[in-house]
């Protein structure tokens, strides 16, 4: 009985499909984790939804949070037993947003034109105001006093309504 050795290809392949950005994504899906994106500040609360190019986190504090898949730092898990500033269950039901997601940030960002927004955690004055309009990867954003400020949607860290 010869069985010949795995060549370090297929080895490469079966631990490339064991560990992926994707997989570790959904496998944290509804456990509390700390996320870091933008600005000096973590989140602390859950991944409700992996889509396209962004997920769904649900916190506490800032509620549904878009996060853009492509600046997404890192995560760390807490323990099973401990849950964000240790609120009960009862205190602390994780509440998915309702309306369904479509599978591109550019395109969920579009249902909430027209309505108060917060880019990047509100790292600065200007990323908070209404989004007036997406399209072609340039979000408008009109400030509190009434200026209009572009950016370049790739740069867009998150978006929360507040």
């Amino acid at each position: 009985d010869y069985t010949p050795l795995r060549t370090i290809e297929e080895n490469l392949i079966e631990e490339s499909q064991r560990i992926s950005y994707r997989n570790i994504l959904q496998q944290a899906k509804g456990k509390f984790i700390e996320i870091y994106v933008t600005g000096g500040k973590s989140l602390h609360g859950y991944i409700t939804s992996v889509l396209n190019d962004y997920l769904v986190f649900y916190s506490p504090v800032y509620k549904n949070v878009f996060v853009s898949l492509h600046h997404l730092k890192w995560l760390t898990p807490y323990s099973n037993e401990l849950t964000p500033y240790s609120l009960s269950d009862k205190e602390l039901p994780v509440r998915p947003a309702s309306a369904p997601f479509v599978r591109n940030f550019e395109e969920q960002l579009k249902k909430y034109e027209n309505q108060l927004v917060v880019l990047d955690l509100g790292d600065q004055s200007e990323k908070i105001g209404v989004l007036k309009e997406v399209s072609n990867n340039i979000v408008e954003l009109i400030t509190a006093n009434g200026e209009s400020m572009y950016w370049k949607l790739a740069h867009v860290k998150s978006v929360h309504l507040p």
